[in-house]
Order: structure tokens, then C-alpha cells, then sequence
């Protein structure tokens, strides 16, 4: 599954559909959420685990029934100590680390003027 790196975002998101397809989250999160007016949100995940380059950690997320999107947030970042680089070129480079280990994985999101770069600075 593809998922958008939000720097800004408090919570990591999945779409609900996901969830359910996952069995796992928590009632009673979604009792909580119920009595919250117009909530996001509709159910609760402690721990999914997340596999980028052979990287895993496990992280809390949110189940959305609006976002059709897996969406990655601060605690991701903070989770694999991310490092993002723009090179020379204006490309990106992202590196993503182990905590348990001293393995890591670096790949480019992000390069000017590629095929994939219909929506430039969007997509970073």
C-alpha cells in the first residue's frame, strides 16, 4: 500500500476498509470516539506494523472513513528517526533508520523532471 508522509500530522491514519481488513483495533476507543460530535475518526489501531525497505516498526493509527489514503505522521518520523535531504538537484532524499539495529534504507521520493513529477513540490 502507498502512503503520503504527512509532516504535519499529530496521528497516522489508515482507511477504514483497511482496518477491518486487519481485525485488529480497540472497542473501546471506539466508544470514546462515538461520544465525540463529528469525530474523524472511527476506530483505533494500538499496533501496525509498517515495512519500508525491509525497515519495520509498529505504529498507533487512526481508522478514517473519509480518507481513502494510509497517511504517516510525526510519530513515523520520530519512530524511524527520518532524515530527509535536498540534494543539489533539487531531488529528495529520505533515509530511514532501525531503531533495534544499525540497518537503514535511503531512496528518492522525489526528482525534478522525472515522469512522476506531474505535481512537483505536492508530492515532497
Amino acid at each position: 500500500m502507498d502512503c503520503l508522509l504527512d509532516s504535519s500530522s499529530e496521528v497516522n491514519i489508515l482507511p477504514y476498509n483497511i482496518v477491518l481488513s486487519l481485525g485488529v483495533y480497540s472497542d473501546v476507543w471506539k466508544k470514546a470516539l462515538a461520544n465525540i460530535k463529528d469525530a474523524p475518526f472511527y476506530r483505533y489501531v494500538p499496533e501496525v506494523p509498517i515495512c519500508i525497505g525491509g525497515i519495520v516498526v509498529k505504529l498507533p493509527f487512526f481508522a478514517s472513513q473519509s480518507s481513502g489514503q494510509c497517511i504517516l505522521g510525526r510519530l513515523f518520523k520520530a519512530a524511524t528517526r527520518m532524515a530527509r535531504e535536498i540534494m543539489n538537484d533539487e531531488s529528495v532524499r529520505m533515509t530511514i533508520f532501525n531503531m533495534e539495529s544499525q540497518d537503514c534504507v535511503i531512496f528518492q521520493p522525489y526528482i525534478p523532471e522525472s515522469s512522476a513529477d506531474y505535481r512537483k513540490h505536492e508530492l515532497v
